[in-house]
């Protein structure tokens, strides 16, 4: 297959043994690689050059003496604020400046002189406008209800001012034209002043260091300007890191899938969360306008993949529930996706911004996600396997940062999305460990699973083609022409028997699942109908069953009454009599096929020239479908006795 080589390489990585030999003596490989320990020298030369690199790379740029524009240096601002310019309160590291709860207003001045000198500031979804001694200098505050983010994003903003300086009272009108937003919108406005225009901003965000800044800092600001100036670079570069890695297991999951679905909908669902939260730590980030200047693909492009991101948290946490919660988590996503469907119908036809709509958007996750960790604890509470229980722990664990997040959209504790971008990364690396380390051998047993399947599938037809040979075609043909001139209604029913008999031959290729006794009963009893009116009273059938409320594989109880009618009983010169009967223990359903025929020496090799193929068959499907067994005694000249024994603790059956 031509994605094999893929999952091949994959394996090889992991450290594990390749698909192609999945029973290759690994004890060889070792001793080889023990007694040339050279052949492991290309991966290490590899590695010892790219880390090398980096080094030059790092030693060079700690070097850089390159002339450059003039680096920008923060501005403060120091004063009061007031929600409705009548109460004023010192602007302090405890003022309240949540961008949610309407405008803000700034009286103050500036630290610096400032006269024409080009100021940088940073607004996530909010306007400014700037008054210098009572006159309008800078900025505006549109009238409308909302803006489109064309006009309204996350953005750096510029301007000059002829004549500011110090001495100068400076009033500031910030405005946030949503119902939602960024809490922290005003705080990071006033943390993020400086001097220049967005080239040298650039070069200052990449040249100083998170000490410099805290130095040059005071006030409110310090607390927010270091650790928002390098959130963004850190955050981008985790975001393409981990789309990198998406990539690559995207790649696996397409491979996977050209070859049958292996791994399942784990890999799918993991895969694409991955990419969803990734998008919005590279487009989310406090200087994605110093690269990206489209607005409307930065904003749209993060809450989109937001949106994502949690539908497919939800499917992720599906496949790692079990029974009813893993229902229940079904519905949970299936309603996500109708309440993002109308979210998007409703921004499409009537042109409302995305951005509006967050606030409902929100509420409604909280409420599912809260429904997803009930449903995750119960079956937390319900499972017994170690293993299972950490990996239901491990996929609630960024339910609950979501949900942190989510409340956080109002308090405003943190930076917008630290919380859930930090778990998710360290989940991320968790899950790429596991990967790494688990898929290959999954994989190699979902194969042999697959394998075994199929086999299961042939061997179904295979014992079917058994039963219908051309030589019972023929007696049974032969039976029905010969009662058409002697009892025409025999031959009707006959007629009828044949065709139950026939359809519950091919009903068996469909059935990938245990059936009920009594349906395997009824084609059991259509056979016998049809031998019945064939060999007359050369065979007698007696039916002594008990209970037969139990389920087991499908083509299990006729072949081997076929066998004890075909080369038990009729092979007496006067006939015999075929038992079946079924009765229960404590532990186990049993079924007994008892005929008083010529029988055989269990303890010798058979020499009939038959394949046998029906009982091997039987008795492999009842071990993998039912975990039951399959016994045979028999004594020659006396008859044949088979036991079927299946567990009652075995629910599939």
């Amino acid at each position: 297959m031509a994605s094999q080589p893929f999952i091949q390489c994959l394996t090889i990585i992991c450290g594990g043994k390749t698909m192609t030999d999945p029973n290759e003596d690994t004890s060889i490989l070792n001793k080889n690689s023990a007694a040339h320990p050279h052949r492991r020298l290309p991966f290490f030369s590899v590695l010892l050059l790219i880390l090398l690199s980096a080094a030059m790379l790092w030693a060079a740029l700690a070097r850089d003496i390159q002339a450059a524009s003039p680096i920008s240096l923060p501005v403060e601002f120091y004063g009061e604020y007031s929600r409705n310019q009548t109460d004023w309160q010192p602007l302090s590291k405890d003022a309240d400046l949540n961008a949610l709860k309407g405008d803000l207003y700034l009286r103050g001045h500036f630290s610096d002189d400032l006269s024409g000198i080009v100021v940088s500031c940073h607004l996530d979804h909010i306007y400014y406008s700037i008054a210098v001694n009572g006159e309008n200098a800078a900025g505006y505050i549109p009238k409308r209800a909302f803006a489109e983010p064309v006009v309204c994003g996350s953005d750096w903003s510029s301007w000059k001012i002829d004549s500011l300086s110090a001495n100068d009272t400076v009033e500031i009108h910030l405005s946030n034209p949503h119902t939602a937003g960024n809490p922290r919108a005003y705080a990071e406005f006033l943390g993020n002043l400086y001097r220049g225009n967005s080239l040298s901003f650039s070069k200052y965000m990449l040249h100083s260091s998170l000490s410099t800044v805290a130095e040059v800092r005071s006030g409110i600001d310090s607390e927010i300007s270091a650790p928002f100036l390098y959130s963004g670079q850190l955050s981008r570069i985790s975001g393409f890191l981990v789309l990198a890695l998406s990539i690559l297991l995207l790649g696996v999951a397409v491979s996977d899938s050209l070859q049958g679905n292996l791994l399942g909908r784990r890999l799918w669902y993991m895969t694409l969360w991955s990419i969803s939260m990734s998008v919005p730590m590279i487009l989310d980030t406090s200087d994605v306008t110093l690269w990206s200047s489209r607005l409307v693909f930065n904003s749209y492009g993060a809450q989109l993949c937001r949106m994502l991101a949690v539908f497919f948290l939800i499917l992720c946490a599906a496949e790692f529930l079990h029974q009813r919660p893993k229902k229940a988590v079904y519905i949970l996503a299936v309603i996500d996706g109708i309440a993002d469907a109308c979210i998007l119908i409703a921004g499409i036809a009537f042109r409302y911004p995305l951005c509006e709509s967050s606030m409902l958007w929100l509420i409604l996750q909280g409420i599912l996600l809260t429904i997803l960790l009930a449903c995750g604890i119960w079956d937390l509470c319900r499972e017994k396997t170690r293993r299972k229980k950490y990996e239901i722990i491990f996929i609630l664990i960024p339910v609950c940062s979501a949900l942190a997040e989510i409340a956080n959209a109002w308090a405003g504790w943190w930076s917008r999305g630290l919380a859930v971008d930090l778990v998710f990364l360290i989940i991320f690396m968790t899950a790429l460990v596991w990967i790494i380390k688990d898929v290959p051998a999954q994989y190699r047993a979902a194969k042999h699973a697959a394998q075994m399947e199929l086999e299961l599938s042939q061997s179904r037809i295979a014992i079917m083609l058994s039963q219908i040979q051309p030589h019972f075609l023929y007696n049974t043909l032969s039976t029905i022409r010969a009662l058409c001139r002697r009892d025409p209604r025999k031959a009707e029913e006959a007629i009828l028997e044949f065709t139950e008999f026939l359809r519950g031959n091919m009903d068996s290729l469909t059935a990938d699942t245990p059936i009920s006794f009594e349906q395997e009963l009824s084609h059991t009893k259509s056979y016998l109908a049809l031998e019945e009116k064939r060999f007359s009273n050369k065979l007698n059938v007696i039916y002594n069953i008990g209970p037969a409320s139990f389920r087991l594989p499908t083509l299990t109880l006729q072949p081997i009454v076929e066998n004890a009618v075909r080369y038990g009983v009729t092979k007496r010169p006067d006939g015999g009599t075929v038992t079946i009967a079924t009765h229960e223990t404590e532990t186990s359903y049993i079924i007994t096929v008892k005929d008083d025929g010529i029988g055989f020496d269990a303890n010798q090799p058979h020499k009939d020239g038959r394949s046998h193929i029906g009982i091997a068959n039987v008795r492999q499907r009842l071990a993998s479908m039912c975990n039951g067994t399959l016994s045979i005694a028999s004594i020659p000249d006396v008859g044949t006795e088979v036991t079927i024994e299946i567990p009652k603790e075995k629910k599939v059956c």
